[in-house]
């Protein structure tokens, strides 16, 4: 759990990290009030008056915190962070046959060490992991990478008939039939260009350094 503040002093934005505590347990909404009414009313003693606004995630055991810290700082905005709002942006783009297609990719090497090393031995590179929880995720490092290797993926299945049994031949349909490959290649087209401005927006809001490029050619020099 982390508490951050951010005040003003002679026009100049503070922001300070005052309690970081790791959690054995997840919270419920009632012990995430108390850790903040304790953190902000009785250790630093911060007067109802002062506490503008309060920016968090949208968890539902965030929305019972805030009933809560509201009855000692009535004045207080409950804001759901901007950047977790734009996180469900990735979710309502409507991309069929890439989503059947990614989620025969990832089934492909999920339980299979085998087709990782096939893959590695192949390509010289790893395959890519990504954040369930996070949509910039999976286009950042997923889609890029199946962007970037595009050209592998058939020669690759092609050749290892001996991986997914059930998932290759679906994957392989598609990629052999000309209606198919070129709507795949459409849908994954418009996914990287229009999600592009709302990725580097998100990873610009949620403090992390660099372009997504960077973060890919950064995490290509590590495998």
């Amino acid at each position: 759990m982390a508490i951050v503040i951010r005040y003003v002093d002679q026009w100049n934005v503070h922001q300070r990290l005052v309690r970081l505590e790791f959690l054995a347990k997840s919270m419920t909404g009632e012990e995430v009030a108390h850790q903040l009414i304790s953190t902000l009313s009785v250790t630093y003693g911060i007067e109802s008056s002062f506490i503008l606004v309060a920016m968090r995630d949208g968890a539902s055991v965030n929305d019972i915190a805030m009933d809560v810290v509201k009855i000692i700082y009535p004045k207080v905005m409950d804001v759901r962070c901007f950047s977790h709002t734009l996180d469900l942006v990735g979710d309502k783009f409507k991309t069929p046959l890439l989503a059947s297609f990614c989620s025969f990719w990832i089934s492909l090497f999920a339980h299979s060490p085998k087709s990782k090393m096939l893959w590695k031995n192949q390509t010289g590179k790893s395959v890519a992991s990504y954040s369930k929880t996070r949509w910039w995720s999976k286009w950042e490092i997923l889609l890029h990478q199946i962007m970037l290797q595009f050209g592998d993926i058939e020669p690759f299945l092609t050749a290892n008939t001996d991986i997914g049994p059930s998932l290759r031949p679906k994957m392989l349909e598609i990629l052999h039939s000309v209606p198919g490959l070129g709507q795949l290649k459409m849908e994954l087209a418009a996914v990287i260009d229009i999600l592009r401005a709302n990725c580097e927006v998100y990873i610009q809001l949620g403090g992390r350094w660099g372009t997504d490029d960077q973060l890919l050619r950064r995490d290509s020099e590590s495998t």
